[in-house]
């Protein structure tokens, strides 16, 4: 798709207003982003004052549509992509089925650089092009490795001063042009020369980027932490344009990266918006919002955010909120398809009329591309000690590849997972938690643990 067929003109994205409880919220937040709990580990830090809410999302309830249950899952022929140069794969989100593992075999490891630990957080998916992955580790260094051996190539450190260190969370890779292109958590977009690292321009926005950038056309797109989305020229980091969302009164840490098909660019707001723009000039063509609703229940329901990257696929965007709500739209006109009342946070996989996706972070679900109902559904392990119900664990991905459904999770865990049915093929033990969904190129299944090593599997 080359342009965008203007749908509603907006200068502002709209969104229902609804009551935020203010003093639950403000603690909750605070929570989120110091890096509470079982997503990352124990915090030594006193507790903060107030009202505690469960961030352990309830389980929705999903019911299997038995008329679509019973239709054959149809798994389309898997091609071999030789580079994932964006987050989740390509600018646009939508990867099908790739060539990979049935059955993993390590290949090697290798260093990343740094990984989480105190108040720094490994958040970016590595990218990888030329037989080069790249990382982007906990202290804002840019890591190249070998994709055949795992050795480091080179890395440089992006951060201009080391105080800017501390709580400089998010930002994550693109590669296109033969530039990569880096957004940091202390409000900088820089782009380097793959083959040695070497820094060709840098531009400073004096706002934290929450999410990694995306690229096309010549251009890149960063979101920054108030939900701002800034168009550079690829050449130069020139400002072409920016769009201002809607600010969130709360958000999770992280954030989802930018879709791009042509001169189509979605943005996926911490508001809960969703917006369609041209590329080339930033014009609004529809925005719809995910917010102003959550599952039944849910403790999270204040959270707007859409930390799961848009799939543009064909004719339809696909998105959902850690709230509670997975939609598809139509991608000229932005009208609703369909809609599901689950918790998300991972980015939804979408191969030929299947949609997978990981629900309240331990079910994996796959619905059907075309309305959404549910084909099957199942549940993942949900805590370390499942007797106790202690350690909650988290689930990222899935990727397909090699026939195979991959999810990766803080229990150091990589499971495959038939994709007709759901049923499991096989578990891995990766040696250590993984909070960043697995990557797939060039036949290989790449995994990158908390503690910045990267698996390499065959």
């Amino acid at each position: 798709m080359t342009s965008l067929r203007p749908g509603r003109q907006v200068d502002a994205v709209r969104r229902p207003s609804r009551p935020v409880r203010a003093a639950g919220v403000a603690v909750l937040t605070a929570m989120l982003l110091s890096g509470c709990g079982s997503w990352w580990g124990s915090d030594d830090k006193p507790a903060l004052p107030g009202e505690r809410i469960a961030v352990m999302p309830e389980k929705a309830d999903i019911r299997i549509d038995p008329a679509v249950a019973s239709e054959a899952i149809t798994v389309p022929p898997a091609w071999q992509n030789g580079e994932w140069p964006q987050t989740s794969g390509y600018g646009n989100h939508a990867m099908h089925a790739l060539a990979g593992p049935e059955t993993p075999v390590e290949a090697w490891r290798g260093d990343a650089g740094v990984g989480s630990g105190g108040a720094k957080r490994l958040m970016a998916q590595p990218v990888m092009a030329d037989g080069r992955i790249f990382v982007l580790d906990a202290d804002s260094n840019v890591v190249a490795l070998d994709a055949s051996t795992g050795r480091r190539v080179w890395s440089v450190e992006l951060a201009p001063d080391s105080d800017l260190l501390e709580g400089a969370y998010g930002g994550g890779l693109a590669i296109a042009d033969g530039r990569i292109y880096a957004a940091t958590g202390f409000g900088d977009v820089v782009a380097l020369n793959p083959a040695d690292g070497v820094e060709l321009w840098r531009t400073s926005m004096h706002t934290p980027f929450r999410a990694p950038p995306a690229a096309g056309e010549g251009r890149v797109f960063a979101q920054s932490f108030d939900n701002q989305l800034i168009a550079l020229a690829g050449d130069s980091g020139r400002e072409l344009w920016r769009h201002g969302g809607v600010p969130a009164t709360q958000m999770i840490l992280g954030g989802a990266a930018p879709g791009v098909l042509g001169n189509l660019v979605v943005a996926a707001y911490s508001s809960g918006d969703l917006v369609a723009l041209r590329g080339d000039s930033g014009r609004v063509g529809w925005a719809e919002t995910l917010a102003g609703f959550a599952a039944a229940g849910s403790s999270l329901s204040a959270l707007t955010d859409i930390l799961s990257d848009p799939v543009i696929d064909r004719d339809m965007v696909f998105a959902g909120t850690v709230g509670g709500r997975i939609a598809a739209f139509d991608v000229r006109s932005g009208l609703r398809v369909w809609e599901q009342p689950f918790k998300v946070n991972q980015t939804p996989w979408v191969a030929d009329t299947t949609v997978y996706v990981v629900v309240d972070s331990t079910r994996l679900v796959a619905m059907r591309r075309s309305d959404g109902r549910v084909r099957w559904v199942v549940d993942l392990p949900a805590f370390e000690d499942p007797e106790d119900r202690e350690d909650p664990i988290r689930w990222t991905g899935p990727v397909l590849a090699g026939g195979r459904l991959y999810l990766a999770s803080s229990a150091g865990s990589l499971m495959a997972l038939n994709p007709t049915d759901g049923s499991k093929t096989s578990e891995t033990d990766v040696g250590g938690a993984v909070n960043i969904s697995p990557i797939v190129a060039d036949g290989k299944l790449y995994v990158l643990r908390d503690d910045a090593t990267l698996i390499a599997y065959r």
